[in-house]
């Protein structure tokens, strides 16, 4: 962070540190409950797969949860439900993210919890298999069987061929099922190191008690130089881009009980100020019910069923 960033995490009183190992940490003292939530987010999601791994940052988020050295497989979430918490994780083009939240008094434990299935998560054929034939039950129940979804899917692969966003970010079956132990273990060494992580905490804590906590949960979590080549450090995954020329496709969706219609534009990314502008315009036009277009094409005219958009 530079030195104005650091600034303004001051004044909104946010507490930054980073550990030797390059783990940034953003904590946030609320005390109005004895609770907490923690998110643990890594830089990495379907824009850093390369070709013949679509999936592996999600298939990944899946093996988080396998078991390890000292917890087995099916505890994490076993343990998180005992103590009165919620938990789950999610992957997108761009992060990888893990969240829990629990009363307070569990904090330390949720701490040593998460720092030992990243310093030793099981990775062999058993879980990999495993976790497998889940993602592609979970591909089969809520993408490949639902109405509409593979057809946005496809609208989406298409308008952005060339880039790293090409693909779906479950994955394509046949790369899910070629994946073998050593391909997961490099995607681990990759991208699962503590230079490559942000851990956040929102709670009833002290941040300068918490960190040394943290500081000895995670600061022996170390960057695994031994798994890495040149060619496999983590490369930014920013791009040149051409805007396309517009097109028009029509595609068959035998699931799907009326047409649908999908405009796009390219617009600027989540990282752009103006983003905020775009996800505004989206709700202005279509996303409730007194949004402009489907007010037009709903309510007055019935011509649609309901209107759709997100940036």
């Amino acid at each position: 962070l530079n030195e104005q960033q650091i600034n303004q995490l001051k004044a909104s009183k946010v507490h930054f540190y980073q550990l030797n190992n390059g783990m940034k940490v953003f904590l946030y003292e609320n005390h109005q409950l004895p609770v907490f939530a923690l998110r643990l987010l890594f830089d990495v999601g379907s824009a850093n797969e390369r070709a013949g791994q679509s999936g592996y940052a999600h298939l990944f988020e899946h093996m988080m949860f396998k078991g390890s050295k000292n917890i087995p497989d099916g505890e994490h979430f076993a343990a998180i439900k005992r103590i009165g918490g919620h938990l789950n994780a999610s992957t997108d083009y761009d992060k990888t993210d893990y969240w829990t939240e629990a009363p307070i008094a569990y904090l330390d434990h949720v701490l040593w919890m998460e720092a030992e299935r990243f310093r030793h998560l099981y990775i062999n054929e058993e879980t990999l298999n495993n976790q497998k034939q889940a993602v592609l039950e979970e591909k089969l129940l809520r993408m490949d069987n639902v109405p509409y979804v593979k057809a946005a899917g496809d609208f989406m692969i298409s308008a952005w061929q060339g880039t790293p966003y090409d693909h779906l970010i479950i994955g394509s079956e046949e790369d899910i099922n070629n994946a073998s132990v050593k391909e997961v273990r490099e995607f681990y060494y990759q991208f699962y190191r503590p230079d490559n992580l942000i851990l956040t905490i929102v709670g009833d804590f002290k941040s300068h008690e918490l960190i040394k906590r943290i500081e000895h949960y995670f600061s022996p979590f170390t960057t695994n130089h031994h798994s890495l080549t040149p060619e496999n450090e983590i490369k930014d995954n920013h791009f040149e881009k051409n805007y396309l020329k517009g097109k028009s496709e029509i595609r068959n969706d035998t699931l799907a009980p009326f047409p649908l219609y999908a405009l796009g534009w390219h617009t600027v990314g989540k990282n752009n100020p103006d983003f905020y502008s775009v996800e505004l315009l989206a709700d202005i036009l279509l996303n409730h019910d007194s949004s402009r277009i489907k007010r037009v094409l709903k309510e007055q005219d019935e011509l649609v069923f309901e209107t759709i958009g997100f940036p």
